[in-house]
């Protein structure tokens, strides 16, 4: 027997679904055209990647590749040109804010927060990437000294609440439990 509460969640979810199927496809039902174009095996864009230079990556006689990340490129979007410019993936910082939450809410939890910086340098003579977010964290910092390197490594998860079991939607609190974990390497 289905409730009230499965059919508006059906419901919501179709929404999102058409809702995502439209993003994706700005042209409506007719846009869906250029998926089935690709899915077919037809080569879509190969004069656009030729006219854009697409094949100054090529490395081996006339088959086009992919520019590395960071480096400049061009690309077809939805029928545009788009102009990518190259930047230097050594200096990154990047922060990301957000959150989940769970329906039914799961072991007295109706929702969860994420937030996490990244940080990541490249010198000659060190090199760092950091993931940080205060309960889980992972820390890496290499020293280069000629032919000698040293890496320090640290990572942790310290969650400060507890993980519980949920069998039906019922909460069985024998399964709750806090852990965590800390690891240092050098």
């Amino acid at each position: 027997m289905t409730t009230d509460l499965d059919r508006a969640g059906r419901r919501a979810l179709m929404v999102v679904f058409v809702n995502l199927l439209l993003i994706c496809c700005p042209g409506g039902w007719s846009g869906l055209d250029c998926a089935r174009a690709a899915a077919s095996g037809a080569d879509v864009g190969t004069e656009d990647r030729a006219k854009s230079g697409g094949e100054a990556n090529n490395d081996s006689g006339g088959e086009y590749h992919t520019p590395l990340a960071g480096k400049s490129g061009h690309a077809t979007f939805l029928g545009h040109p788009a102009d990518i410019p190259g930047y230097d993936r050594g200096h990154m910082t990047s922060i990301t804010l957000g959150g989940s939450i769970l329906q039914p809410k799961q072991g007295g939890t109706l929702g969860v927060p994420v937030g996490a910086l990244y940080l990541r340098r490249i010198e000659a003579r060190y090199r760092t990437r950091d993931t940080i977010s205060i309960f889980v964290n992972e820390l890496e910092y290499d020293k280069s000294f000629g032919d000698f390197d040293i890496v320090a490594r640290f990572e942790n998860s310290t969650l400060p609440f507890d993980q519980t079991e949920e069998v039906r939607n019922q909460e069985i609190k024998a399964t709750s439990l806090v852990w965590g974990s800390a690891i240092a390497s050098l």
